[in-house]
């Protein structure tokens, strides 16, 4: 049995390597090489990567403390588990990309969200301002141009949202095959998203705080009988906080299921992986609906600012079409 703590130990003699020449390339002070082979210290998961790079062995191997050589077995990258599925092993190096990626991810679907809900406003701005005299604009064409901006807007984030779907492709068997860790990795991602569940908390929290407040501006400029121009604003201002408040939402939902798919837990653990190919089919059809229903409701009625309760309404109906597929199942 050789512990981590061992193993670097030996691979750095074996490379006639001091503590403070592994320092250096490790980018890190003599001390923490000196903790890590005492065993006072574990490496973060960016610096067992590195370690893996630095000594050319695999993540696993540092990692797995019975193991003292490197099989081939363990390159292995599929096999059956007792209920004859096929089980896809995921290394640490496979755990950082698909991570890194989901951050990438994280930032275009808040960008492209943030968007979709802020193209009306100058829409509603313009086409006010200029039936106010505040825009010295034709009626006509403030709002034509108003709903250009919408339009671009709009497809920008769709473009955005395709783009994020097109980068996570390789990692889409996360959310429907049984996966198993290389050993340690589930310790680390365990450590790791607790550090962050605490910010993820905070982010809710803020966004909740967010869409209270967010007509409270609107409402005390209703109440003054404030020009229907500062309305407008203040309308605006509403989407601007909402805006604020879904991309956290979205960060913190997003960095949980990142976590969640590799640890096989919340709504991705085996039984509801298995659950949800069927819901899958329903889910692709419902969505683009969705998004339809809004888009005609919104320029039919023409009330931007009430047609955004969709979008929550149809977050709850998609939860409630799922559970009776997975119900009807049983």
């Amino acid at each position: 049995m050789m512990i981590l703590a061992d193993k670097i130990v030996m691979l750095r003699k074996k490379n006639g390597w001091s503590q403070e020449e592994l320092a250096e390339k490790m980018n890190v002070s003599r001390q923490s090489v000196s903790k890590w082979e005492s065993g006072n210290s574990i490496p973060d998961l960016n610096k067992i990567l590195l370690l893996g790079q630095i000594f050319d062995v695999s993540t696993d191997f540092l990692l797995k403390d019975e193991l003292e050589a490197e099989p081939e077995m363990y390159n292995q990258e599929e096999s059956r588990n007792q209920q004859g599925e096929y089980v896809k092993r995921v290394s640490l190096e496979e755990v950082r990309k698909y991570l890194s990626r989901v951050t990438d991810y994280i930032k275009m679907i808040r960008l492209g969200v943030a968007m979709c809900i802020l193209s009306p406003i100058a829409l509603m701005v313009l086409d006010d301002g200029a039936r106010a005299g505040v825009i010295s604009l034709p009626e006509n064409a403030a709002g034509g141009i108003g709903i250009c901006v919408l339009l671009l807007l709009v497809s920008g984030a769709v473009a955005l949202f395709i783009m994020g779907s097109m980068k996570m492709e390789e990692f889409e068997y996360l959310e429907r095959e049984i996966i198993e860790l290389e050993y340690g990795v589930a310790g680390i991602l365990t450590e790791e998203k607790r550090e962050k569940e605490l910010r993820s908390r905070m982010y809710i929290v803020i966004g909740v705080i967010l869409c209270i407040l967010s007509p409270v501006f609107l409402i005390i400029a209703d109440s003054m009988n404030a020009s229907e121009m500062t309305e407008t604003l203040m309308t605006a201002l509403m989407f601007g906080m909402v805006s604020g408040a879904v991309v956290l939402f979205i960060t913190a939902a997003m960095t949980q299921g990142a976590y969640d798919r590799l640890m096989q837990a919340g709504d991705y653990t085996k039984k509801k992986k298995r659950e949800n190919k069927k819901a899958e089919k329903v889910q692709k059809i419902y969505w683009p609906s969705v998004t339809t229903v809004y888009l005609l409701c919104s320029f039919i009625s023409g009330r931007w600012d009430i047609s955004w309760i969709i979008w929550p309404l149809a977050a709850v109906g998609s939860s409630v079409v799922t559970a009776v597929i997975n119900w009807n199942e049983k």
